[in-house]
């Protein structure tokens, strides 16, 4: 079965844990920018001691914590980056509402990102649960397509 093998079920984590990554995501970019701007000439202190009471050297904190944020977001970025492309390509304008792709959107937006249950899920799509069960595959194999689609677009292929 196709939700048995390791590229399907990491898929279907990367949909699971979307909403929190972004969240992470954001947060990230935004203590990175305070960081940065703390950084400059002007911001920037050169105390001899750090908040501990122990020598310390400020600057070299804070290169060190930039390095391991640009690493964080990377990862961040590499994770949430075909999930938003496919969401981005589910919800065009475009697509009208009740298709195939339209349906796959709410798959992902009740049962992925909503926590809702397949149950509930399929209930609330009005579809039975072998309808919902393969919408679900679908909708994780669309990921694992943009999953490849990203990594050539990050390495530059």
């Amino acid at each position: 079965m196709r939700d048995e093998t390791p590229g399907f079920r990491f898929a279907e984590l990367l949909l699971y844990g979307y909403p929190r990554n972004m969240a992470r995501l954001e947060r990230a970019r935004e203590r990175l920018e305070t960081l940065r701007a703390e950084s400059t000439c002007r911001a920037q202190g050169y105390e001899p001691i750090d908040h501990s009471g122990g020598p310390g050297d400020p600057v070299g904190t804070r290169a060190a914590e930039i390095v391991s944020l640009e690493n964080e977001i990377g990862l961040l970025e590499r994770r949430t980056a075909p999930i938003t492309a496919l969401m981005g390509a589910l919800e065009t304008p475009f697509v009208l509402e009740g298709t195939a792709n339209a349906e796959l959107a709410r798959v992902a937006r009740l049962f992925y990102f909503g926590k809702m249950g397949k149950g509930a899920a399929a209930a609330k799509l009005k579809v039975d649960r072998k309808t919902f069960y393969r919408m679900r595959a679908r909708l994780v194999e669309l990921t694992m397509k943009y999953m490849d689609l990203v990594d050539m677009v990050l390495k530059g292929k």
